[in-house]
């Protein structure tokens, strides 16, 4: 009797489900709690190549960062704990990680609190221990230094901070418990699954929200359902696509604008590099 009701639990929880979008309860279970793990189906991709690691944005962006602090050998921070200017302006020069409000112009470029991508470069490298600051002074450390003679040393310290160490969310007001970062498998999974062509982020986040509907019980600061649901959604893509699976080079993504209705759609899918940075065992 034991035996086959051991049996019946295993079918329930090998059975794909709809409202996981076919995965069982196992294969959800591993994609919230053994992603980027050694038992994830989720990884990143242990075996990526040297040319694909210097395609991603967010590391070629930090690695110059470092450069500027070998080469200057060290950095004072304004009285506000910002880089200087001309180290922001030299930076965001470089990247292709632009900024919608500076390229409309309608912020100018003045210094760090402009754009936010110079800010989290910053602090990323800062979580890999390749820089430290004292006394409002920014310098490179002995690990910095040992990271900038080796790519790959470089990219996995950085890309296991930007994901396990780093608040996607932290410049945001809309403030959760961390749920849609944590999960971020699931949407990983569908970009695998649907991404080779474009679609609505709104298309993912309907996936996201069926699956785990009461991750929306942590955005408590709107009482209007109708605009909690928004913010739950804005929450989801501004973290997800527009930002930092943007800043790895993972996915086009791209809001489109209609000046003439004031309304905005958007539009992500997949890019070659995404399956180069993601290993995703689940058929």
């Amino acid at each position: 009797m034991k035996s086959d009701f051991q049996k019946y639990l295993n079918k329930q929880n090998s059975g794909a489900l709809n409202d996981f979008d076919g995965l069982s309860p196992d294969t959800m279970h591993n994609i919230l709690y053994s992603s980027f793990q050694k038992n994830g189906l989720i990884r990143i991709n242990a075996d990526i190549s040297a040319e694909a690691i210097n395609q991603v944005p967010v590391f070629k962006l930090v690695k110059h960062f470092m450069r500027i602090l070998e080469r200057e050998k060290q950095i004072k921070l304004t009285q506000a704990e910002y880089l200087p200017p001309k180290y922001v302006k030299e930076l965001y020069e470089s990247t292709v990680l632009k900024d919608d409000a500076v390229e409309s112009g309608i912020v100018k470029l003045t210094g760090e609190k402009d754009v936010i991508i110079i800010f989290v470069a910053r602090i990323l490298a800062k979580l890999c221990g390749y820089t430290k600051l004292r006394n409002n002074v920014i310098t490179i450390t002995k690990a910095g230094e040992q990271a900038l003679t080796d790519d790959r040393e470089l990219y996995f310290g950085l890309m296991d901070a930007l994901i396990s160490k780093f608040n996607w969310g932290f410049e945001s007001v809309r403030q959760d418990d961390g749920f849609i970062q944590r999960s971020v498998g699931y949407t990983l999974y569908l970009l695998k699954k649907y991404g080779n062509e474009y679609r609505e982020s709104r298309y993912y986040y309907n996936k996201f929200f069926k699956a785990f509907p009461a991750s929306m019980n942590a955005f408590d600061f709107d009482p209007d359902p109708k605009y909690k649901t928004m913010s739950h959604w804005w929450a989801y893509r501004n973290r997800i696509f527009r930002t930092y699976l943007t800043y790895m080079g993972a996915v086009e993504y791209e809001i489109i604008y209609n000046k003439e209705e004031h309304t905005e759609t958007d539009q992500v899918r997949k890019t070659k590099l995404f399956d180069e940075i993601f290993t995703i065992n689940i058929k």
